[in-house]
């Protein structure tokens, strides 16, 4: 991985970070709501995924905020 793509990889995995710290609650709100059980499970793990990048920043001793 070229010094480029690591940096465009970190920037765009911070930026979900981001994006779940300032709409968890409604992506939440939303996954309730969805009637397509499809659409509502797709919710779900992308949150279930962005909760686990998460954890290991942190366990890497870095903090994604």
């Amino acid at each position: 991985m070229t010094e480029i793509t690591l940096i465009g990889t970190i920037l765009s995995v911070k930026t979900l970070l981001k994006i779940k710290e300032e709409h968890l609650q409604y992506l939440e709100d939303l996954a309730k709501d969805m009637h397509d059980d499809s659409v509502r499970q797709a919710i779900k793990q992308v949150l279930d995924t962005l909760n686990q990048i998460d954890e290991v920043i942190e366990e890497l001793g870095g903090s994604s905020n």
